[in-house]
């Protein structure tokens, strides 16, 4: 974050000096996903829905889904579900209008961990069997959070179904980030399970 942030404030200047609208927007987008990360989370909201207002105003489909996405990280962070689902209710809107599945499914998978924290598991569960046989491989581990639902009703095989399922093509090595998040949910499944030891 340290070194990124010049470059931010460097190409803020230069989009505004500009008017380059896209450039605006990413950077705003950046900037505040740099202030999430930083924990300063009104400051990023606000960062994030200015970037997604300049992105809708022109037009620009990938800073547009770019900020939905981001801003929908932030509602979730803060535990604003309602708002988040709101969000993603015109994000998944706006990735129909322009013709992009990939984010359309990636859209309605973000929704399922948030039915899961409101306690609509039921709603969830729905989300995660629609998107199921759409969603890419990048994007797995958002489903996988299915086996949070499954585990908490004590459905233990079809939580391990699940979890096999959609770890065959995941990849954790690729992102630390990913790693962090599949073992801990890999954690969960076993302490559900009964289990201190990792399936291999």
């Amino acid at each position: 974050p340290e070194r990124a942030t010049p470059y931010v404030e460097q190409s803020l200047a230069l989009a505004e000096a500009l008017y380059l609208p896209e450039v605006l927007s990413q950077s705003l987008n950046t900037k505040g996903a740099l202030a999430a990360n930083a924990g300063r989370m009104n400051e990023a909201r606000i960062l994030l829905e200015g970037a997604l207002e300049i992105a809708l105003d022109h037009d620009l489909h990938g800073a547009a889904t770019r900020a939905y996405n981001n801003l929908a990280w932030a509602l979730e962070m803060q535990d604003r579900f309602p708002e988040m689902i709101a969000l993603i209710d015109r994000a998944i809107a706006h990735a129909r209008r322009v013709g992009d599945r990939g984010w359309e499914v990636a859209f309605l998978a973000s929704m399922l961990y948030t039915h899961y924290r409101s306690g609509e598991w039921d709603e969830a569960l729905a989300v995660a069997h629609r998107v199921a046989d759409d969603v890419t491989v990048h994007r797995q581990l958002t489903v996988l959070d299915a086996v949070y639902v499954y585990a908490g009703r004590g459905e233990l095989e079809h939580a391990r179904a699940w979890w096999e399922r959609f770890t065959t093509a995941l990849n954790p090595a690729e992102d630390p980030q990913t790693i962090a998040a599949s073992r801990a949910l890999e954690a969960h499944l076993l302490r559900a399970e009964g289990s201190t030891r990792v399936r291999r």
